[in-house]
């Protein structure tokens, strides 16, 4: 997926949720932030504990792989070369290269390995980069974790089961009749 089509596919997720009314949650943002780093927790205010020049250096490598991202479309070619080095490379690896502090390095580790569910030593930076590029960039991550869906994101398909009703085929591809969607769209 391209950034502008994931973008879009958020939008449409949206329309759903409006659509059908769906009850949404905030995500929990007040109280004190805490911490945990190297076998402790520290509370902390605001988000990351750190200086200015590891913030600095944090901001400019999640520029660069924003950047990266926008380069590299998941449709170029496998035998590309710079897609072959950035597969070629654990994210770790990468980032060791990229960082400028410890500290640095540090914060977009956690954001990296939050965002992809495994260790950055496991996952290559080109990886990580579609895994951006797919969601439509680093500010649709974080603003997609300010709001959550009551009782999880299948409630859009239970939706979508209920009101398709008896059409509704389990174990069969999907179809698409483009005349209809066509025609319900200048509906609208």
């Amino acid at each position: 997926l391209s950034s502008s089509s994931a973008a879009s596919d958020v939008y449409k997720r949206q329309a759903l949720v409006k659509e059908f009314g769906l009850a949404t949650t905030e995500s929990h943002t007040r109280g004190a932030t805490v911490w945990m780093a190297r076998g402790g927790a520290e509370p902390r205010r605001g988000s990351f504990p750190a200086g200015w020049l590891a913030k600095l250096d944090q901001l400019l490598i999640l520029l660069r792989l924003e950047r990266l991202a926008k380069q590299h479309p998941a449709s170029s070619s496998l035998t590309d070369p710079r897609r072959r080095a950035l597969d070629s490379q654990t994210f770790a690896t990468w980032l060791k290269e990229n960082a400028l502090t410890e500290a640095g390095r540090e914060a977009v580790r956690l954001t990296v390995e939050e965002g992809v569910c495994a260790s950055i030593e496991e996952v290559s930076c080109y990886e990580v980069i579609q895994q951006i590029a797919s969601i439509g960039g680093l500010v649709a991550l974080a603003s997609a974790e300010r709001t959550f869906l009551r009782g999880g994101a299948q409630a859009i398909a239970q939706s979508l089961a209920t009101e398709l009703g008896a059409d509704l085929q389990l174990g069969r591809p999907v179809t698409v009749s483009y005349t209809h969607l066509r025609a319900h769209e200048t509906d609208s």
